[in-house]
């Protein structure tokens, strides 16, 4: 690599985390300004419920990644899992015991620190949308997709919430990604690695199910486009033998 071409990487680099840090800046200085969401006040108890127990019985409408996920600052806090006056987690009434969990302590530390791991959630999307526009269309377009991304108001709204929505949204994206590589380049890593993300997906949001007919379609596109697809797997050719 060139001194030029070293530069040129550097530079790249450089404004990529510039974006990254002003989306970091946006969410963390607003979320002192939001008080709890409805689901924010279930969804953050019940995953340090499930961290502390073992047992997931509170709120079991939604998947437990983003839940564990968000709750594992709280572990360092030291929380006792019991509220006095109110329901306890085994009374399977995730709404009046996050209310006891949250209120009865300092419930904007909590909430705030709950929070960030989403945020680094958000990051790791900005990455995978800057990474993914670049490989489309060149550097341009990764940049002005990050800015995009950067600005979005839905998105910077759900960077600072205890919600599923920017989590299943972060691992399907990657899960797509990486789906996308391995159709351009058929090997082993990509699998896998599209097969983790689509996963994790599933394990965020029950709407991540939604996956499977675009892999399927996306699948079926490839196949009739003509372009054969390899397997990254390799297996002794038929009547060979396998040598120790």
């Amino acid at each position: 690599m060139t001194i030029k071409d070293t530069h040129r990487t550097l530079v790249i680099a450089a404004l990529a985390v510039i974006f990254l840090l002003l989306i970091l800046f946006q969410a963390v200085s607003s979320m002192r300004q939001e008080s709890p969401t409805f689901d924010e006040v279930i969804l953050l108890p019940a995953g340090y419920s499930y961290w502390k127990t073992g047992d997931f019985r509170l709120d079991f409408d939604s998947p437990p990644l983003i839940k564990l996920i968000a709750s594992v600052p709280l572990m360092f806090m030291n929380l006792p899992l019991q509220t006095k006056g109110f329901d306890s987690w085994e009374s399977a009434n995730e709404l009046i015991f996050g209310h006891g969990f949250l209120y009865h302590r300092d419930a904007d530390r909590i909430i705030f620190w709950g929070r960030i791991p989403i945020v680094l959630l958000s990051l790791l999307l900005a990455f995978f949308v800057f990474r993914w526009a670049r490989e489309l269309y060149g550097i341009g377009a990764g940049f002005f997709a990050l800015f995009l991304y950067s600005f979005e108001p839905n998105i910077l709204a759900h960077s600072r919430l205890v919600t599923t929505d920017l989590g299943v949204t972060a691992f399907s994206t990657i899960a797509l990604y990486y789906f996308y590589r391995f159709h351009k380049e058929p090997d082993t890593k990509h699998l896998v690695l599209s097969g983790i993300t689509f996963g994790l997906a599933q394990v965020s949001k029950f709407s991540a199910v939604l996956l499977v007919p675009v892999y399927l379609i996306l699948s079926l596109l490839r196949i009739f486009s003509g372009k054969k697809i390899t397997s990254p797997l390799s297996f002794p050719a038929k009547g060979s033998s396998i040598r120790g």
